[in-house]
């Protein structure tokens, strides 16, 4: 799955399916009305990118560990076409939405402390650059684009709107800019992950992949480093029943109190158990995944999830580690190798 293009279709209900080829036509038609009426010329391409639910695995994808989501109908959709000096990003919805304006230059950094609904955006589009420039590719001129965003996500649902936008807007990106045809869904779903970290969030990349390759009618196990997705498919006749509390958890604008700090404490975690199984600090500091340490667990305790929580009982204390504990000499490296993020610094203070 991970290998296959990014597939490019002209019929809606290829997407959409029957039942809602209608209701989605409805919709790519006012979007292409508003876009017409912003910008003065219709759309050169549109994107799309799914929310997903998760069946199994919470909180364990930034840990290396695989996972269990799957695709919603629910999606956001970019239309996009070059034109102006400037990024400018507009919404169906406008008047919840503001416009948002920005440079074209790739470089330039994502304003974290004044958070907009426009960085998802700029995040992807920073993140194509970054890709085309990590594989040694020339990338083409920054140019100016015209953007439109309709989501029908619900916004802090748990159902992975960020995502959407930040898989919908690369997609986009990439399409107008000529270069979507060298990308396979592998390659979007790893970039779009460290992309979206621009906003402040240290994603592990579980809705990232389901959100580019996600299919109808089957669940997907998502494994990483690299990427990866196997078809898992669903009982017939299962019905899923996704029931939105109404409570709003904006996941950007809370990181350093909620999202991130479990990141945090799960790689620091991860580093003191390291050190524990008697890797060196400085090795230590490298890890960034549970996962990595597993191997070093299993030659001391022998492979099995009982072994590893004995493990995890006997070289880890209970209750809070202290900032001293962390720092302490022997430690250092490990506090070094966290704060060497941008995005973890605000979390670690």
């Amino acid at each position: 799955m991970a290998s296959l293009a990014i597939p490019e279709v002209e019929e809606i209900e290829v997407v959409y399916g029957l039942e809602g080829a209608v209701e989605a036509t409805s919709r790519y038609q006012r979007l292409a009305a508003a876009f017409t009426a912003k910008y003065g010329q219709a759309p050169e391409v549109y994107a799309r990118a799914p929310g997903r639910v998760n069946l199994i695995g919470e909180h364990i994808d930034y840990e290396g560990y695989g996972v269990l989501p799957m695709a919603v109908r629910q999606d956001t959709i970019v239309a996009i076409r070059r034109g102006g000096d400037k990024l400018v990003v507009a919404n169906l919805e406008a008047a919840v939405y503001p416009d948002i304006e920005f440079g074209t230059d790739p470089a330039q950094p994502v304003d974290v402390v004044n958070h907009t609904w426009g960085n998802y955006f700029l995040s992807a589009y920073k993140g194509v650059f970054e890709h085309l420039a990590s594989k040694g590719v020339a990338a083409p001129p920054a140019v100016g684009l015209q953007v439109m965003v309709h989501g029908t996500v619900p916004l802090g649902s748990g159902l992975s709107s960020s995502a959407a936008i930040v898989c919908a807007s690369s997609l986009a990106v990439a399409a107008v800019l000529g270069v979507a045809g060298s990308l396979t869904k592998g390659d979007v779903a790893e970039f779009a992950c460290s992309a979206e970290r621009h906003v402040g969030v240290n994603s592990g990349g579980m809705d990232q992949a389901i959100s580019v390759m996600g299919m109808p009618g089957v669940a997907m196990l998502v494994e990483f480093n690299p990427v990866r997705a196997t078809d898992v498919q669903l009982p017939a006749g299962a019905t899923f029943v996704i029931a939105n509390s109404m409570a709003v958890s904006k996941k950007a604008e809370t990181a350093d109190r909620r999202y991130n700090l479990r990141v945090v404490e799960c790689r620091l975690a991860a580093m003191l158990l390291a050190v524990a199984l008697g890797k060196a600090p400085a090795e230590a500091a490298g890890i960034t995944t549970l996962k990595q340490v597993e191997p070093a667990i299993i030659d001391k305790y022998g492979p099995g999830a009982e072994e590893q929580d004995k493990a995890v009982r006997e070289l880890l204390h209970e209750g809070v580690y202290t900032p001293e504990e962390v720092r302490a000499p022997q430690a250092s490296p490990l506090w070094l190798g966290c704060c060497g993020s941008a995005t973890w610094l605000p979390t670690l203070q």
